[in-house]
């Protein structure tokens, strides 16, 4: 089983890898047609990734160009990813029935408290309007389910005595960031590429 996850991580690895560099190649294409177009083409409103002000703009907005949400849900759906992937790997090394009610258990009382805090009238995640959509749950609702799945998950691996120590908990809980890790480097070129096209249009 080690040997066919590992074999996953390098294919995923070279697929990234590969996808990383297009996307490079695309950036370092941008700078170039954008400075063409632009001293060729000034009556389309083209703004040059090359000139004064591309250059300080992709120098000072790269840092901020990364501060999007997704970043975010990505790095806790890989948490959440990865401790499911332990549960599912301890429910089929020994299936526990009392770990599975616990958690059954745990699911409905997370579900309750959504609902009280969504449904009923005045409920503390609705908007000033009283709407669901958008609101604070809304807003939250990639964070909610992450987390709902996070603890179930650990909680499953607790109860059947698959995990034992709070190194272990911690562990199942980075185990997911491996994955993540893999898709870093590809999500801040493209970020990079994004908002260079945008500036580039705007």
């Amino acid at each position: 089983m080690k040997n066919k996850h590992l074999q996953c991580y390098r294919a995923a690895c070279r697929w990234l890898g590969w996808a990383t560099l297009v996307v490079v190649c695309l950036q370092l294409l941008l700078f170039l047609v954008s400075w063409l177009i632009a001293a060729t083409a000034p009556e389309l409103m083209v703004r040059s990734l090359l000139s004064a002000e591309g250059i300080r703009w992709f120098v000072g907005h790269f840092m901020t160009n990364l501060q999007s949400p997704l970043l975010v849900w990505l790095l806790l759906m890989s948490i959440a990813g990865g401790a499911f992937d332990s549960a599912l790997k301890a429910h089929r090394q020994s299936p526990s029935a009392y770990a599975l009610h616990i958690v059954v258990i745990q699911l409905l009382t997370i579900v309750t408290l959504v609902l009280l805090l969504t449904i009923v009238p005045h409920a503390l995640l609705l908007s000033v309007t009283g709407n669901l959509f958008p609101s604070s749950f809304s807003d939250g609702l990639i964070a909610i389910l992450c987390f709902t799945v996070t603890l179930c998950s650990l909680t499953y691996c607790v109860a059947s005595r698959h995990v034992t120590s709070v190194g272990d908990a911690y562990s199942v809980l980075c185990s997911g960031v491996r994955w993540f890790a893999v898709v870093v480097p590809l999500f801040v070129v493209s970020s990079q590429l994004y908002y260079s096209f945008m500036f580039v249009l705007r």
